[in-house]
């Protein structure tokens, strides 16, 4: 329900600092468990991984590639993963390389 109260009408920064501060306890977790396995389930790419990253991708958008799209540019502008969330960082590279490598075919 917050993060629906984010993104609709004018930005409300009380609802946007709530998202964030959810958003940061939820990556806390992810970031545990990725301290431990390279993906969410043991050693390889599940479908688990494939659904938890999109969001997260939109968010951790370099300036640059968030201005190459509205969707990217809005998660990206209000939204941040914090800067104690390197696993989380690594393994949503790791995942798009996927996607960069699978749109290739």
């Amino acid at each position: 329900m917050i993060f629906e109260l984010a993104f609709t009408g004018k930005a409300d920064t009380e609802v946007i600092g709530k998202a964030n501060q959810l958003l940061a306890e939820r990556t806390g977790v992810l970031e545990d468990k990725l301290s431990k396995n390279d993906f969410l389930v043991g050693d390889h790419l599940t479908a688990g991984d494939i659904a938890c990253v999109s969001p997260l991708y939109l968010i951790d958008q370099t300036d640059e590639g968030a201005a190459s799209h509205p969707v990217a540019k809005f998660f990206h502008d209000r939204l941040k993963l914090g800067e104690d969330r390197s696993k989380t960082r690594a393994w949503v590279r790791r995942i798009m390389a996927y996607d960069a490598v699978l749109g290739r075919r």
